[in-house]
């Protein structure tokens, strides 16, 4: 092997063994310190409770909507063996309705900043006990 070769192989390994050290260094760094979650600060808790307010309205209007096509399709049984498919348009919307739901109840419970109000409490206890039924259900 040309002298040329040797000191890229030396090189190469010496770089490989560098990445190696590096990265347990952080691997270990990183679990051997775990950071507690930080405590939001007042403006984090005003800028969440204005966020989340706005929210429980528009999770009353999506469960209004989800609930009168739920209804139409209750109350049009037979109907629907004659025109399926816009059964199937019926459903899709309803669970496209559900599914934003979902998706917006999930971000209150990610942001810990959010502080309910009691009457915002009782409303939001509500929405999460929609969303735990047609959970277990699959359907409302």
């Amino acid at each position: 092997m040309s002298t040329w070769a040797k000191c890229l192989t030396k090189q190469l390994s010496k770089t490989k063994q560098d990445i190696l050290n590096k990265t347990t260094h952080t691997l270990a760094k990183a679990s051997s310190s775990p950071q507690p979650p930080t405590e939001p600060t007042a403006a984090e808790i005003a800028a969440a409770n204005l966020k989340a307010t706005t929210d429980i309205p528009e999770c009353a209007r999506l469960l209004r909507q989800m609930y009168a096509l739920e209804l139409l399709l209750w109350g049009s049984a037979e109907r629907w063996t004659k025109d399926p498919a816009q059964k199937d348009r019926l459903v899709a919307q309803s669970s496209a309705l559900m599914a934003e739901v979902k998706r917006i109840v999930r971000g209150w419970e990610e942001n810990r900043a959010v502080r309910w109000a009691a009457e915002e409490r009782v409303i939001v206890d509500e929405i999460y006990e929609v969303v735990r039924a047609y959970g277990e259900r699959g359907e409302l």
